[in-house]
Protein backbone atom coordinates (compact mmCIF):
# COMPACT_ATOMS: atom_id res chain seq x y z
CA UNK A 1 0.00 0.00 0.00
CA UNK A 2 3.44 2.38 0.85
CA UNK A 3 6.14 3.33 -1.45
CA UNK A 4 8.76 5.41 -0.27
CA UNK A 5 11.60 6.67 -2.38
CA UNK A 6 14.43 9.07 -1.73
CA UNK A 7 16.16 10.78 -4.42
CA UNK A 8 18.87 14.30 -4.97
CA UNK A 9 17.90 17.04 -7.12
CA UNK A 10 20.85 17.12 -9.77
CA UNK A 11 22.85 20.23 -9.35
CA UNK A 12 21.13 21.04 -6.12
CA UNK A 13 22.91 20.89 -2.73
CA UNK A 14 19.74 20.26 -0.71
CA UNK A 15 19.99 21.95 2.39
CA UNK A 16 16.85 23.13 4.37
CA UNK A 17 13.70 22.52 2.17
CA UNK A 18 10.71 23.82 3.68
CA UNK A 19 7.92 23.00 0.96
CA UNK A 20 4.36 22.38 0.49
CA UNK A 21 2.28 20.62 -2.16
CA UNK A 22 1.53 22.19 -5.07
CA UNK A 23 -1.39 20.48 -6.11
CA UNK A 24 -3.92 18.49 -3.85
CA UNK A 25 -6.51 16.60 -6.06
CA UNK A 26 -9.80 16.01 -4.55
CA UNK A 27 -9.06 17.18 -1.38
CA UNK A 28 -12.89 16.86 -0.06
CA UNK A 29 -13.62 17.73 3.48
CA UNK A 30 -10.36 19.00 4.40
CA UNK A 31 -11.14 23.10 4.15
CA UNK A 32 -13.69 24.66 6.10
CA UNK A 33 -15.16 26.79 4.80
CA UNK A 34 -14.19 26.40 1.32
CA UNK A 35 -12.17 29.30 0.39
CA UNK A 36 -12.23 30.43 -3.44
CA UNK A 37 -8.64 31.97 -3.97
CA UNK A 38 -6.67 28.63 -5.54
CA UNK A 39 -5.51 27.90 -8.94
CA UNK A 40 -6.60 25.11 -10.66
CA UNK A 41 -4.46 22.89 -12.16
CA UNK A 42 -5.29 19.50 -13.30
CA UNK A 43 -2.26 16.97 -13.96
CA UNK A 44 -2.02 14.79 -16.98
CA UNK A 45 -3.24 11.79 -16.59
CA UNK A 46 -3.95 8.43 -18.89
CA UNK A 47 -7.58 9.21 -20.39
CA UNK A 48 -9.50 6.23 -17.92
CA UNK A 49 -8.31 7.79 -14.82
CA UNK A 50 -11.45 10.60 -13.37
CA UNK A 51 -9.87 13.31 -11.17
CA UNK A 52 -11.79 16.16 -9.33
CA UNK A 53 -10.84 19.25 -9.10
CA UNK A 54 -7.07 19.76 -7.55
CA UNK A 55 -6.09 23.28 -6.15
CA UNK A 56 -2.52 24.07 -7.18
CA UNK A 57 -0.53 25.57 -4.06
CA UNK A 58 1.94 28.21 -6.06
CA UNK A 59 3.27 30.39 -2.78
CA UNK A 60 6.79 31.45 -3.43
CA UNK A 61 9.29 30.36 -0.25
CA UNK A 62 8.73 32.86 2.39
CA UNK A 63 12.10 34.65 3.25
CA UNK A 64 11.26 34.11 7.23
CA UNK A 65 8.72 31.64 8.10
CA UNK A 66 9.44 31.25 11.69
CA UNK A 67 5.70 32.43 12.93
CA UNK A 68 4.19 29.95 10.24
CA UNK A 69 6.30 26.77 12.03
CA UNK A 70 4.84 26.15 15.03
CA UNK A 71 4.72 22.90 16.36
CA UNK A 72 1.22 21.63 17.24
CA UNK A 73 0.15 19.69 20.53
CA UNK A 74 -0.10 16.35 19.68
CA UNK A 75 -3.09 15.06 21.19
CA UNK A 76 -3.47 10.80 21.81
CA UNK A 77 -6.69 9.14 21.61
CA UNK A 78 -7.87 7.33 24.03
CA UNK A 79 -5.88 3.88 24.90
CA UNK A 80 -6.95 1.02 27.11
CA UNK A 81 -3.12 1.09 28.48
CA UNK A 82 -3.66 4.13 30.40
CA UNK A 83 -6.47 3.19 33.01
CA UNK A 84 -7.14 6.58 33.66
CA UNK A 85 -7.68 7.86 30.32
CA UNK A 86 -11.57 7.43 28.89
CA UNK A 87 -12.52 6.16 25.82
CA UNK A 88 -15.01 8.38 23.17
CA UNK A 89 -17.95 6.77 22.16
CA UNK A 90 -20.68 8.28 19.73
CA UNK A 91 -24.06 8.00 20.25
CA UNK A 92 -26.54 5.79 18.36
CA UNK A 93 -30.05 5.83 17.71
CA UNK A 94 -31.92 4.18 20.90
CA UNK A 95 -29.14 4.92 23.19
CA UNK A 96 -29.55 5.81 26.60
CA UNK A 97 -26.84 6.59 29.24
CA UNK A 98 -28.37 3.84 31.21
CA UNK A 99 -27.94 1.14 28.74
CA UNK A 100 -24.54 2.39 27.84
CA UNK A 101 -23.21 2.23 31.56
CA UNK A 102 -24.66 -1.64 31.35
CA UNK A 103 -22.85 -2.88 28.22
CA UNK A 104 -19.60 -0.68 29.52
CA UNK A 105 -19.66 -1.96 33.01
CA UNK A 106 -20.03 1.54 34.22
CA UNK A 107 -22.23 3.66 36.61
CA UNK A 108 -24.75 6.75 35.10
CA UNK A 109 -22.37 8.62 37.90
CA UNK A 110 -19.33 7.90 36.87
CA UNK A 111 -20.35 8.63 32.64
CA UNK A 112 -21.73 11.99 33.99
CA UNK A 113 -18.73 13.14 35.91
CA UNK A 114 -16.80 12.65 32.60
CA UNK A 115 -18.81 14.42 31.08
CA UNK A 116 -19.96 17.77 33.09
CA UNK A 117 -23.24 19.18 31.71
CA UNK A 118 -24.61 15.80 30.29
CA UNK A 119 -28.70 15.59 30.66
CA UNK A 120 -28.85 11.54 31.19
CA UNK A 121 -32.09 12.13 29.88
CA UNK A 122 -31.53 14.03 26.84
CA UNK A 123 -29.07 11.90 24.46
CA UNK A 124 -28.63 12.94 20.68
CA UNK A 125 -27.44 10.57 18.09
CA UNK A 126 -23.77 11.29 17.06
CA UNK A 127 -23.27 12.80 20.35
CA UNK A 128 -19.27 11.82 21.39
CA UNK A 129 -19.37 10.77 25.33
CA UNK A 130 -16.27 9.98 27.67
CA UNK A 131 -16.42 6.54 29.10
CA UNK A 132 -14.06 5.11 31.93
CA UNK A 133 -11.70 2.68 29.90
CA UNK A 134 -12.57 -1.00 30.35
CA UNK A 135 -10.53 -4.29 29.89
CA UNK A 136 -9.02 -5.38 26.75
CA UNK A 137 -10.88 -8.43 25.26
CA UNK A 138 -14.09 -7.48 26.47
CA UNK A 139 -15.04 -5.22 23.67
CA UNK A 140 -16.61 -6.75 20.31
CA UNK A 141 -14.87 -4.15 17.81
CA UNK A 142 -17.00 -5.21 14.64
CA UNK A 143 -19.96 -3.59 16.33
CA UNK A 144 -20.19 0.35 14.78
CA UNK A 145 -20.80 2.88 17.86
CA UNK A 146 -18.96 0.78 20.47
CA UNK A 147 -16.51 2.52 22.09
CA UNK A 148 -13.22 0.60 20.61
CA UNK A 149 -9.82 1.99 22.03
CA UNK A 150 -7.20 3.44 19.60
CA UNK A 151 -4.09 5.62 19.63
CA UNK A 152 -3.18 8.50 16.78
CA UNK A 153 -0.56 10.90 17.49
CA UNK A 154 -0.26 14.13 15.70
CA UNK A 155 3.43 13.96 14.44
CA UNK A 156 3.51 17.03 11.98
CA UNK A 157 1.46 20.34 11.17
CA UNK A 158 3.21 23.06 8.97
CA UNK A 159 1.15 26.78 8.42
CA UNK A 160 1.54 27.86 4.60
CA UNK A 161 0.53 31.50 4.25
CA UNK A 162 -0.72 32.12 0.34
CA UNK A 163 -0.28 35.78 -0.95
CA UNK A 164 -3.84 36.37 -0.95
CA UNK A 165 -4.14 35.64 2.76
CA UNK A 166 -5.24 32.40 3.74
CA UNK A 167 -2.80 30.21 4.94
CA UNK A 168 -2.67 25.96 4.17
CA UNK A 169 -2.32 24.22 7.30
CA UNK A 170 -0.58 20.72 6.61
CA UNK A 171 -0.46 17.91 9.21
CA UNK A 172 0.09 14.20 9.71
CA UNK A 173 -1.36 11.69 11.94
CA UNK A 174 0.33 8.58 12.85
CA UNK A 175 -1.29 5.44 14.29
CA UNK A 176 0.58 3.98 16.83
CA UNK A 177 -2.18 1.60 18.56
CA UNK A 178 -2.95 -2.10 17.41
CA UNK A 179 -5.57 -1.91 15.17
CA UNK A 180 -6.76 0.02 11.85
CA UNK A 181 -8.21 3.36 12.50
CA UNK A 182 -11.48 4.61 9.84
CA UNK A 183 -13.22 7.71 9.10
CA UNK A 184 -10.84 9.60 10.73
CA UNK A 185 -11.85 12.95 12.09
CA UNK A 186 -9.70 16.07 13.27
CA UNK A 187 -10.50 19.53 15.14
CA UNK A 188 -8.13 22.18 14.04
CA UNK A 189 -8.04 25.34 17.10
CA UNK A 190 -5.62 28.26 15.89
CA UNK A 191 -4.45 29.50 19.05
CA UNK A 192 -2.90 33.00 20.40
CA UNK A 193 -0.27 32.38 22.99
CA UNK A 194 -2.19 33.01 25.59
CA UNK A 195 -4.29 30.24 24.47
CA UNK A 196 -7.06 31.98 23.06
CA UNK A 197 -9.11 29.82 20.21
CA UNK A 198 -9.16 32.27 17.14
CA UNK A 199 -10.18 30.41 14.36
CA UNK A 200 -11.48 26.64 14.87
CA UNK A 201 -11.75 24.08 11.63
CA UNK A 202 -13.02 20.19 11.13
CA UNK A 203 -10.82 17.79 8.30
CA UNK A 204 -10.89 14.11 8.13
CA UNK A 205 -7.57 12.42 7.07
CA UNK A 206 -6.96 12.14 3.41
CA UNK A 207 -6.51 8.17 3.77
CA UNK A 208 -9.65 6.71 5.14
CA UNK A 209 -8.47 3.85 6.86
CA UNK A 210 -4.91 3.91 8.22
CA UNK A 211 -3.39 0.45 8.84
CA UNK A 212 -1.59 0.36 12.78
CA UNK A 213 1.99 2.06 12.32
CA UNK A 214 1.00 3.79 9.29
CA UNK A 215 0.60 7.88 8.62
CA UNK A 216 -2.07 9.70 6.88
CA UNK A 217 -1.95 13.22 6.19
CA UNK A 218 -5.06 16.16 6.16
CA UNK A 219 -4.96 19.82 4.98
CA UNK A 220 -6.98 22.93 6.03
CA UNK A 221 -7.41 26.45 4.38
CA UNK A 222 -7.66 28.57 6.61
CA UNK A 223 -8.77 32.65 6.64
CA UNK A 224 -6.21 35.34 7.11
CA UNK A 225 -4.08 34.70 10.23
CA UNK A 226 -2.09 37.20 12.66
CA UNK A 227 1.56 36.10 13.51
CA UNK A 228 2.76 33.63 16.37
CA UNK A 229 -0.70 31.76 15.88
CA UNK A 230 -0.50 27.77 16.92
CA UNK A 231 -2.48 25.07 15.56
CA UNK A 232 -3.21 22.65 17.92
CA UNK A 233 -4.73 19.53 16.64
CA UNK A 234 -7.14 16.92 18.34
CA UNK A 235 -8.93 13.91 17.16
CA UNK A 236 -12.38 14.10 17.66
CA UNK A 237 -13.68 10.75 15.90
CA UNK A 238 -12.78 7.56 14.34
CA UNK A 239 -13.46 3.72 14.63
CA UNK A 240 -11.11 0.91 15.14
CA UNK A 241 -11.61 -2.25 12.31
CA UNK A 242 -10.10 -5.53 12.42
CA UNK A 243 -8.12 -5.70 8.66
CA UNK A 244 -9.08 -2.66 6.64
CA UNK A 245 -12.69 -2.25 7.14
CA UNK A 246 -14.81 -1.84 3.78
CA UNK A 247 -11.85 -0.80 2.22
CA UNK A 248 -9.29 -2.39 -0.24
CA UNK A 249 -5.54 -2.26 0.90
CA UNK A 250 -3.73 -5.13 -0.84
CA UNK A 251 -1.91 -2.51 -4.00
CA UNK A 252 1.21 -2.04 -4.19
CA UNK A 253 3.37 0.97 -5.72
CA UNK A 254 5.39 -0.02 -8.58
CA UNK A 255 7.69 1.35 -10.76
CA UNK A 256 7.97 4.25 -9.47
CA UNK A 257 10.02 7.14 -10.81
CA UNK A 258 10.45 11.04 -10.39
CA UNK A 259 12.25 14.07 -11.18
CA UNK A 260 12.45 17.73 -9.75
CA UNK A 261 13.81 20.28 -11.72
CA UNK A 262 13.40 24.23 -11.43
CA UNK A 263 11.11 23.41 -8.00
CA UNK A 264 8.92 21.47 -9.68
CA UNK A 265 8.01 17.62 -9.35
CA UNK A 266 6.89 15.32 -11.73
CA UNK A 267 6.39 11.39 -11.76
CA UNK A 268 4.49 8.39 -12.51
CA UNK A 269 4.38 4.89 -11.64
CA UNK A 270 2.05 1.88 -11.74
CA UNK A 271 -1.01 0.85 -9.31
CA UNK A 272 -0.58 -3.19 -8.93
CA UNK A 273 -3.43 -5.03 -7.42
CA UNK A 274 -1.45 -7.50 -5.42
CA UNK A 275 -4.53 -9.38 -3.13
CA UNK A 276 -6.89 -11.92 -4.65
CA UNK A 277 -9.96 -9.89 -4.61
CA UNK A 278 -11.51 -7.09 -7.34
CA UNK A 279 -11.42 -3.12 -6.18
CA UNK A 280 -12.76 -0.09 -7.27
CA UNK A 281 -12.72 3.69 -6.82
CA UNK A 282 -8.61 3.73 -5.72
CA UNK A 283 -7.68 6.68 -3.77
CA UNK A 284 -4.13 7.84 -4.39
CA UNK A 285 -2.40 10.43 -1.93
CA UNK A 286 1.44 11.10 -3.03
CA UNK A 287 2.68 12.95 -0.63
CA UNK A 288 6.25 15.40 -0.23
CA UNK A 289 8.74 16.22 2.34
CA UNK A 290 11.54 17.97 2.34
CA UNK A 291 15.36 16.24 3.60
CA UNK A 292 14.47 16.89 7.33
CA UNK A 293 10.86 14.53 7.05
CA UNK A 294 9.29 17.14 7.27
CA UNK A 295 5.64 17.49 5.54
CA UNK A 296 5.77 20.22 2.84
CA UNK A 297 2.41 19.26 1.19
CA UNK A 298 0.89 16.35 -1.24
CA UNK A 299 -1.25 15.81 -3.78
CA UNK A 300 -4.46 12.97 -4.00
CA UNK A 301 -5.86 11.66 -6.77
CA UNK A 302 -9.38 9.43 -7.36
CA UNK A 303 -9.02 6.93 -10.02
CA UNK A 304 -12.61 5.60 -10.88
CA UNK A 305 -11.67 2.31 -12.06
CA UNK A 306 -11.82 -1.62 -11.26
CA UNK A 307 -8.67 -3.05 -10.46
CA UNK A 308 -8.70 -6.92 -10.90
CA UNK A 309 -6.08 -9.08 -8.79
CA UNK A 310 -2.76 -9.26 -10.30
CA UNK A 311 -4.04 -6.01 -12.84
CA UNK A 312 -2.15 -3.04 -12.77
CA UNK A 313 -2.88 0.68 -13.59
CA UNK A 314 -0.73 3.74 -14.41
CA UNK A 315 -0.09 7.07 -12.68
CA UNK A 316 1.23 10.05 -13.42
CA UNK A 317 1.75 12.99 -11.04
CA UNK A 318 2.85 16.71 -11.02
CA UNK A 319 3.28 19.51 -8.51
CA UNK A 320 5.52 22.35 -7.93
CA UNK A 321 6.16 22.81 -4.16
CA UNK A 322 6.48 26.02 -3.12
CA UNK A 323 9.27 25.89 -0.42
CA UNK A 324 11.92 24.29 -2.45
CA UNK A 325 12.22 20.60 -4.28
CA UNK A 326 10.96 17.54 -2.10
CA UNK A 327 13.63 15.17 -1.41
CA UNK A 328 11.47 12.03 0.12
CA UNK A 329 7.92 11.17 -1.77
CA UNK A 330 5.49 8.55 0.09
CA UNK A 331 2.61 6.91 -2.03
CA UNK A 332 -0.11 5.58 -0.53
CA UNK A 333 -3.47 4.10 -1.77
CA UNK A 334 -6.83 2.04 -1.20
CA UNK A 335 -9.56 1.25 -2.94
CA UNK A 336 -13.25 0.02 -1.85
CA UNK A 337 -14.04 -3.66 -1.63
CA UNK A 338 -16.26 -4.98 -4.77
CA UNK A 339 -19.88 -4.88 -3.19
CA UNK A 340 -19.01 -2.85 -0.31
Amino acid sequence: MRSKKNMRVDGLSITQIFTIVALIIGLNGCQSPPDNTQTVLPPTLPPTATLQIGIELTTPPPPTVSNFQQAATATPFPTVTVSPTPLIYMVQEGDTVAAIAARQGTTIETITTLNPGLDPNILLVGQALLLPTIEPGLLDIEVVGTAVPFQLEVVDVQLYPNPVGTTWIVGAVKNVGELAVEDVALLVDLKTPNGQTIQSYTTWLEMAVVPTQETAVFAVLAAELPENVSPVVTVVEGLSVNGSGSYYLDLTITDLEWTAKNGRVQGSGQIQNSGADSTSALHLVITFYDQNGILTGFQTQDLMIELAPGAVYPFVFDALPPGGTAVTTQINVLGKKIGS
